[in-house]
């Protein structure tokens, strides 16, 4: 699975491991995290200019990176045990339709409940939108890339608990697909109870000021 990358199981075992230490794909705003937190700040950024996607309300206009904070959801647990938000699926269809239609977008998730449910409301609210947006789970789009990322978090309950959000390779996965913008969405209050969530908020939020309430898209 994710747990344990082909990398790290290289330099376990004692290969020689010859490290990339330059990106191009990404805006540089979009490395910078799993830079510091993944690769000891080793992996730097060429100087490829990137135009920051147009239509979202980026709060830093230099900074396409954006967490946008959904207070009032609730996760539910369906029959197969996966999880949905309805309140945060809605969101991210508005989010959506904020961007310019000349980016690629993809939208993930965790988990597969909540994929579904977000590919019914956009067929609900665009026919053409929901052909045109992939929307797939965190897992299935590893090795991929797109113009711009919107993450779907779920997670958001009373316990404070985020599963298996809290696996790393996760995290760094959702973290460096997008190569000019992502946005993510999540209960801010749930996820920072999480020390590698926390991090990262600490990072967008508390560091780059870039974050908006849900209630402003």
């Amino acid at each position: 699975g994710l747990q344990v990358s082909l990398f790290e199981r290289l330099v376990k075992n004692g290969r020689d491991v010859a490290f990339l230490d330059t990106q191009y794909r990404m805006h540089p705003s979009l490395s910078e995290f799993s830079s510091i937190e993944f690769y000891d700040g080793r992996l730097k950024s060429a100087s490829v200019q990137r135009t920051i996607p147009k239509g979202f309300p980026w709060p830093v206009q230099s900074y396409p990176l954006c967490f946008v904070d959904l207070e009032d959801s609730q996760e539910t647990r369906m029959e197969n045990m996966s999880l949905q938000n309805e309140q945060e699926a809605d969101l991210i269809v508005k989010i959506v339709q904020k961007f310019d239609r000349q980016y690629n977008i993809t939208i993930i998730t965790p988990y597969r409940a909540q994929k579904y449910v977000i590919q019914q409301k956009l067929g609900r609210t665009n026919q053409q939108l929901g052909r045109l947006i992939d929307v797939n789970t965190v897992d299935g789009f590893q090795g991929n890339e797109s113009d711009i990322v919107i993450f779907s978090a779920v997670r958001c309950n009373q316990k404070q608990t985020i599963g298996f959000l809290k696996d790393k390779s996760r995290l760094n996965v959702l973290l460096t697909r997008a190569k000019s913008g992502l946005v993510v969405v999540g209960n801010f209050n749930t996820l920072y109870q999480e020390t590698l969530w926390k991090r990262w908020l600490q990072h967008v939020v508390e560091k780059n000021k870039s974050f908006i309430k849900a209630t402003a898209i």
